[in-house]
């Protein structure tokens, strides 16, 4: 369906394209795009969250522990709060390192 938004191309190995078709197919996301563009807001909605955590924080070293303790928790409430999994439902490893992949791009992308 022709859409008036933005679009891009990305390029991803092997393994991560096999991580997003997994969630895809877990959650009946109807497609890739629609997938990464859900991970892509959770992953936008966790950073913020983790950024006004550490903001909070009067010890910066203290701020960087508990965002790298913290950050499966976070990815946790985030997707739950958006429906994407139940309540009490953990994420996996894979989930989570796809996530941390897709918020070093954003990163890198917002960098330039």
């Amino acid at each position: 369906m022709p859409t008036n938004k933005p679009h891009f191309s990305i390029v991803m190995d092997e393994e991560l394209l096999k991580i997003v078709e997994a969630f895809q197919a877990e959650y009946g996301i109807k497609s890739r795009g629609k997938a990464i563009n859900l991970l892509l807001k959770t992953g936008v909605a966790v950073t913020l969250e983790e950024k006004q955590k550490a903001a909070s924080s009067g010890d910066p070293d203290k701020a960087a522990a508990d965002e790298a303790e913290n950050t499966a928790e976070a990815l946790t409430r985030t997707l739950s709060r958006l429906g994407v999994i139940r309540p009490g439902e953990d994420i996996s490893d894979a989930d989570r390192v796809f996530l941390e992949a897709m918020f070093t791009a954003m990163k890198a992308h917002f960098q330039k």
